[in-house]
Formats: C-alpha cells, structure tokens, sequence
C-alpha cells in the first residue's frame, strides 16, 4: 500500500471542508491538502 503525506487533512467534503480548503491554498499555494469524503455523491444543502 502508497503511503501519502499531506500537511493538512481534511474530513468532510461538504461545503465547510471543501471552502476551507480553498481559502487555505490560497493563503498558502505550495500547502499539500488531503481531503477525506466517505461519500460518492455531495448534495448542495444552503442553510
């Protein structure tokens, strides 16, 4: 099994794991990001 290294992991790939992300690489471009969803599909849920 490949062994992957991220300098930030994430779980959840909704809207909050997903804009945390964004709003990470863009104060950091070279930041490595793992991002974990369970899930195959994501449905859009406005609050």
């Amino acid at each position: 099994m490949a062994t992957t290294h991220y300098q930030v992991l994430i779980i959840g790939g909704g809207t909050a794991g997903i804009m945390t992300a964004a709003q990470l690489k863009r104060k950091k471009k070279d930041l490595t990001i793992g991002l974990v969803e369970p899930s195959k599909d994501h449905w859009y849920q406005p609050a």
